[in-house]
């Protein structure tokens, strides 16, 4: 599987060896994990075969704000070059790509795409590959809910939700293999 969010569990107070969240260990193989604000992520990628490159490169869905943001940011430090992916967070997408060149030494690439959208999600691999010449890492982060019980949910909400919590990790998942089977 690549970058498959498989679930998030609270984890208390814990803080990585710079007493600061987020935090990622590494865990069981090909099992990346994230703490921040108390919440542990597993995210598992695929990485094969070889491919040369200055560095390697991360898509990071939903990485404007919140733990997607996190995990955008932690990639850059550890020498990722990084995807920002947004909806409708453009300046905090733009502020996020801007503080990772300013802070570190790679690159960010910052893509509107509806993650929910298969057609978007070519173009974000597409861009991304133009960009930085492969993809070393997808995190499928983006997410929705809707707060409503099932006897108040409308199809169309439903069909929302599963496009993007479920059906983009396929997409994205897919589009990327190609370029995930020639990374290191």
């Amino acid at each position: 599987m690549t970058g498959l969010v498989q679930r998030h569990a609270p984890l208390g107070n814990w803080t990585g060896p710079d007493g600061v969240l987020p935090f990622a260990l590494r865990s069981p193989p090909d099992t990346t994990t994230v703490c921040v604000d108390g919440l542990i992520s597993y995210h598992t990628f695929y990485t094969p075969a070889v491919r040369v490159q200055a560095m390697p490169t991360a898509i990071v869905t939903g990485s404007s704000r919140g733990i997607g943001n996190a995990i955008a940011r932690r990639f850059a430090r550890d020498g990722y070059d990084v995807v920002i992916n947004y909806l409708q967070s453009e300046d905090r997408a733009e502020a996020t790509a801007a503080e990772i060149r300013e802070s570190t030494d790679v690159d960010s690439l910052v893509v509107q795409a509806d993650v929910s959208d298969p057609a978007a999600v070519e173009l974000l691999v597409e861009q991304t590959v133009d960009r930085f010449g492969g993809v070393d890492h997808v995190v499928n982060n983006a997410g929705v809910e809707e707060a409503a019980p099932t006897s108040d949910l409308s199809v169309a909400a439903f069909d929302q939700v599963m496009d993007t919590n479920v059906n983009s990790v396929f997409a994205l998942s897919k589009a990327a293999l190609p370029y995930l089977y020639e990374s290191e």
